[in-house]
């Protein structure tokens, strides 16, 4: 007898998504590219605030909102042919390309439904851990340049929408 995911009553539980669920891609040679090894990533949208406090607020503080920014960190576990950690690692290592193209674009993908954050950004922090008994890992740190955008659709191989 063939068993089969049909047969099998539906299971109607959580509709939590994992964490394993979402990559990190940046883009080159007009696609996107994995960041293999990919452990940890958070993105954080956050936005200043302005103090709008007068002296007629009642003795109370205000505030409005103000710029808005966006940061990505992943942690990622070094891996040999990580293509898409030798394209931020050349980046980072050459001037010349910081010069030329001073920002990169990435796509923090949900892979569940292909939902993706995608947006322009700077890293500025990209260091190496090497631990006597444990994988060396790299951690980065992204910095936004603009706007992050909310897309659906995601395909790797083609750069058709553009972030804002």
């Amino acid at each position: 007898m063939a068993y089969t995911a049909e047969q099998y009553p539906e299971y109607k539980g959580s509709s939590a998504i994992a964490g394993k669920r979402f990559l990190l891609y940046v883009a080159y040679d007009s696609k996107w590219n994995l960041i293999g090894g990919l452990r940890d990533t958070s993105l954080e949208i956050s936005a200043d605030s302005i103090d709008a406090s007068s002296k007629d607020n009642g003795g109370w503080g205000e505030s409005i909102p103000g710029p808005r920014n966006w940061t990505c960190s992943p942690s990622v576990v070094v891996k040999s042919n990580n293509e898409g950690d030798a394209i931020i690692e050349n980046w980072m290592l050459k001037e010349e390309l910081q010069t030329k193209r001073p920002a990169l674009r990435f796509a923090l993908v949900n892979t569940a439904d292909k939902s993706y954050y995608d947006g322009w950004g700077v890293v500025t922090s990209y260091s190496l851990e090497a631990s006597y008994d444990d994988v060396s890992t790299k951690s980065v740190e992204i910095n936004g340049v603009g706007p992050i955008t909310k897309l659906a659709d995601f395909d790797a191989n083609t750069l058709d929408k553009e972030a804002v």
